[in-house]
């Protein structure tokens, strides 16, 4: 069955409630209902996608199983009754008759009296075989009536607690934080791979919160050892739940923007976060043991039913937010016309026509990427008829407000979306920026082609789209050619649950214990080698790109490619191999990079130069017009404004020859459009083309800093939030009398 655009399978959910009524139905006592029903959400978890007659089989086994226990206990119920009524009549019957005065008795009276004895005593011996018929049933019952009574003792108090502390603990770690993490970013991965990584994660809490209730109640028992044992456990795991608490909620840590679980700060500690741990761990472990001395358990239930339903709500929503998009993404990719087309066209190129190609490199840094020519001088040989702008700026310093005016000019910049108060939101705009290039050049006669990532996505961006077909979202074609041919097949980690997992903890987790969850990009339960798809999709694109482009498009291509090999997470060591546990480089601390960032920009830009080298070989090169450039930079060390807006710029026109040389003229990321859109005799919407020769030497550009988040939910719904406005008027962007923050008013 189909629900929300997802498929519903009804006999695992029969099973199920079948399963969870006769939990509820059979028992009163609080620990089987809790165990029952981990056991039943666990079964529906492993068996949702189980084939139907295994599925079945346990469905119809609950179902008897329920049935059976409604039998036997309306059968009880009913021999209840008849006792009930025998002991009654039994009561009346033993009054009989109060003889009357001997001087007032006569024979009619006394026959009467007699026939009414002999017809009590013959019920009194029915209702006596009944009741001993019975007997064992009601031994039965009495003894489990005393054995609930028994069983409320101090001790079950404190097993309640360890029950309700696990399931809270174990929820908020499994399930809470890593489904409000996943569905912030739910782009980077495969649609096919949402639901069942989610419905993982909450099989793992079933699985661990189960497991441990279960090893615990080998303790509840009444002799002391035990209740001193079960005190024990129950102090040490509301000692773990404050702490939990205390650094989920509140001592979370400043380890900058997060991105395909790559953080974009080191995990540093020093002196001042072990005293905090310190002062913590002490604090809370005697906290939770005057609360237990001071016998407040059930104030302390109460506080974690609370406390439980908090996280419970949450994750609902998370999982709410993953289920409307897993419906409309689904929805989008229904849009692709032709699911059969080749979705590797990004790599074909015309030889007897014209060829654009637009590279964004995300987060590529302008400074360092000038160092690295300096350092080898044999990557300029490969840049023939390039232009190097060594004064490019980027109009702000994330991709959110800057990529959509690299494909669709200045009309599209952050401030000028803002300046003309859209009133359908920030997403819907955006999409029609990459719509207007992307449809202009296929009504032009191109052969238009695309590797597109956030800002944008497909359920904005494809119902505006006349070609759906090549300009895609997920890459995993190349990425299979690059994996098969270059890595030997070596397998990826398409589902992050380890990952997930390992963020629950690291969120739950004390300072010093936080970096022994995550280094470098690497998770506590990722396996050593083992590849991510995030780290893996921008090293497979430009490797493939460089070995495996070909000359078999017929007519002019636009090809518009946006790379995250620069951007976190990082997985390449200075040998250029995948290899996350290496990643780290003296020279991200000289430059102020996070950790990984230098090595991926020294190998990105040398598969830049086998690209090109590729294209010369082709015979390619001349007739190609190619822009390669940032939708911001990485570090904000050297320039004036202390701002990451310095990017490199490198541009070949067509049939450009000769080396590499340097322009110094003032050109930013945006005048890229205006640069390509001229190749159209009627240009592109909203775009004013310009020649090479009409960029400044000096110019006047206003830039920001957007406030909020890096996402578009923590925008403004139909504007940009701005933290910082900047003017640059001048011809050297490294000159300090250049820059000056603006002064206004800021939304």
């Amino acid at each position: 069955m189909m629900l929300f655009g997802l498929s519903i399978h009804i006999l695992p959910l029969l099973m199920t409630a079948f399963t969870l009524i006769n939990v509820f139905y059979s028992s009163k006592e609080l620990g089987a209902r809790v165990q029952g029903s981990l056991i039943a959400l666990l079964f529906l978890v492993l068996l949702y996608s189980m084939p139907s007659a295994l599925v079945l089989y346990w469905t119809c086994n609950m179902a008897f199983a329920l049935f059976k226990e409604i039998f036997k206990h309306k059968k009880h119920s009913s021999l209840s009754n008849h006792s009930q009524d025998c002991v009654s009549l039994e009561a009346v019957i033993t009054t009989k008759v109060t003889p009357a005065p001997k001087s007032t008795q006569n024979s009619q009276s006394n026959t009467a009296i007699t026939r009414m004895c002999e017809s009590a005593d013959r019920v009194g011996v029915e209702c006596q075989v009944s009741n001993v018929s019975n007997l064992n049933q009601d031994t039965r019952i009495a003894d489990s009536t005393t054995d609930s009574k028994i069983t409320q003792t101090p001790n079950q108090n404190l097993y309640k607690l360890i029950q309700y502390i696990i399931i809270s603990l174990s929820f908020m770690i499994c399930v809470s934080s890593p489904y409000a993490l996943y569905v912030t970013d739910l782009n980077a991965f495969a649609l096919e791979t949402i639901p069942p990584t989610l419905a993982a994660l909450f099989g793992f809490f079933i699985l661990t919160s189960f497991m441990l209730i279960y090893i615990i109640s080998f303790v509840n028992h009444n002799s002391r050892i035990f209740i001193f044992i079960l005190w024990l456990i129950a102090w040490i795991f509301l000692a773990l739940m404050l702490l939990g608490v205390s650094y989920g909620f509140v001592l979370r840590g400043d380890y900058g923007i997060m991105s395909h679980f790559f953080f974009e700060k080191s995990i540093g500690i020093d002196s001042k976060h072990e005293i905090i741990d310190g002062i913590m761990i002490a604090s809370c472990f005697v906290v939770a043991l005057l609360l237990l001395i001071f016998k407040v358990t059930k104030y302390i239930i109460q506080a974690c039913k609370i406390f439980l339903a908090i996280v419970i709500v949450n994750a609902t929503f998370s999982l709410a937010m993953a289920v409307n998009y897993t419906a409309e993404r689904d929805k989008a990719q229904n849009l692709v016309t032709d699911k059969a087309t080749k979705k590797t066209q990004i790599l074909d190129f015309a030889k007897e026509h014209n060829n654009i190609l637009v590279l964004i490199l995300d987060r590529s840094d302008g400074y360092v990427v000038h160092d690295l020519f300096k350092e080898n001088e044999n990557l300029k040989t490969s840049f023939k008829g390039f232009i190097d702008f060594t004064n490019a700026l980027s109009t702000s310093g994330l991709t959110l407000p800057t990529l959509t005016s690299i494909i669709a000019g200045k009309y599209y910049t952050a401030l000028n979306i803002n300046a003309r108060n859209i009133n359908d939101g920030l997403a819907n705009e955006i999409a029609r920026g990459y719509a207007s290039t992307l449809n202009t050049f296929e009504n032009a006669g191109y052969a238009v082609s695309s590797t597109l990532d956030f800002p944008t996505d497909e359920v904005h961006l494809y119902p505006l789209l006349k070609n759906t077909n090549t300009n895609v979202f997920d890459t995993t074609d190349l990425q299979n050619i690059y994996v098969e041919k270059y890595l030997g097949g070596v397998k990826t980690d398409e589902m992050p649950v380890r990952q997930l997992i390992s963020y629950g903890l690291f969120r739950s987790a004390t300072y010093v214990i936080r970096k022994g969850i995550y280094r470098r990009g690497v998770w506590l339960f990722s396996k050593q080698g083992v590849v991510s798809m995030s780290s893996l999709r921008g090293v497979a694109e430009l490797n493939v790109l460089a070995k495996e482009t070909t000359i078999e498009a017929t007519k002019p291509t636009f090809k518009f490619i946006h790379n995250s090999i620069t951007h976190n997470p990082y997985g390449l060591d200075s040998a250029c191999m995948i290899n996350p546990r290496e990643i780290a480089s003296p020279q991200d601390n000289v430059y102020g990079v996070s950790e990984g960032h230098y090595n991926s920009e020294k190998c990105a830009w040398q598969w830049v130069a086998q690209i090109l080298e590729r294209l010369q070989e082709l015979g390619v090169y001349d007739n190609t017009e190619i822009f390669i450039t940032a939708d911001h930079g990485a570090q904000s060390k050297f320039l004036p404004a202390q701002t990451n807006f310095h990017i490199p710029l490198f541009y070949k026109p067509l049939h450009s020859k000769g080396e590499m040389r340097q322009d110094s003229r003032i050109i930013t990321n945006y005048d890229i459009p205006a640069l390509f859109c001229k190749n159209l005799k009627e240009g592109c919407p909203n775009i004013n083309s310009i020649t090479l020769d009409s960029i400044p030497h000096k110019r006047r550009l206003q830039l920001m800093i957007m406030g909020g988040g890096w996402n578009l939910e923590s925008q403004n719904k139909n504007s940009f939030k701005v933290s910082k406005l900047y003017i640059f008027d001048g011809s050297d962007i490294y000159d300090e009398k250049a820059w000056q923050v603006q002064e206004a008013e800021l939304k």
